[in-house]
């Protein structure tokens, strides 16, 4: 019996070898087993894993699926903060979603790493526009996503009584 020899290549894949194989699949339209790729290089829990999160995140945007996209690509920079491309992708997909102060945050974030981000440069001059041309979504949007306190709660049920025997608005109501 031999020992010590390796008999196939006696190297272990990192997740680099993994997120290279899994762009190449894609690319390819073989997007299953690039996912099996990526799902790989990500399994290896190392700094270089935030590459296979982040295309993971480009092969869900490949396919349409817009919100496991926007996960890997926060898992990307979560493992790497300082991964432009995952920032560049959830600061354009908030800029579609017309959340402009996200966009501008995710977009900076992108400059400040990658002055020079091609991308980036695209979306994030008309996200400052709007940003500024329409307050009203981002103060609507910051409101929607607090919850109420209890007393405020309270005072804004009114008794379905009242508003039918009522010619005054609930609101004007003292």
């Amino acid at each position: 019996m031999i020992t010590g020899v390796c008999l196939s290549p006696c190297f272990s894949q990192t997740a680099d070898d993994y997120t290279l194989k899994g762009v190449d699949l894609a690319e390819k339209k073989q997007y299953d087993k690039a996912l099996e790729m990526f799902r790989k290089a990500a399994s290896l829990q190392d700094g270089q894993s935030a590459k296979a999160f982040h295309n993971r995140g480009w092969l869900m945007e490949i396919q349409g699926n817009i919100p496991a996209a926007l996960e890997n690509y926060q898992e990307a920079v979560r493992r790497n903060p300082n991964l432009p491309d995952s920032y560049e992708r959830m600061g354009y997909w908030s800029y579609k979603a017309g959340k402009y102060a996200d966009a501008v945050m995710m977009g900076e974030k992108v400059v400040k790493i990658d002055p020079e981000n091609e991308e980036v440069k695209k979306w994030l001059p008309d996200a400052y526009k709007q940003r500024m041309e329409h307050p009203q979504i981002q103060a609507e949007a910051a409101v929607l996503k607090q919850k109420p306190s209890p007393t405020a709660a309270e005072k804004a049920e009114v008794k379905k009584d009242d508003l039918i025997n009522s010619k005054v608005k609930p609101e004007e109501k003292k």
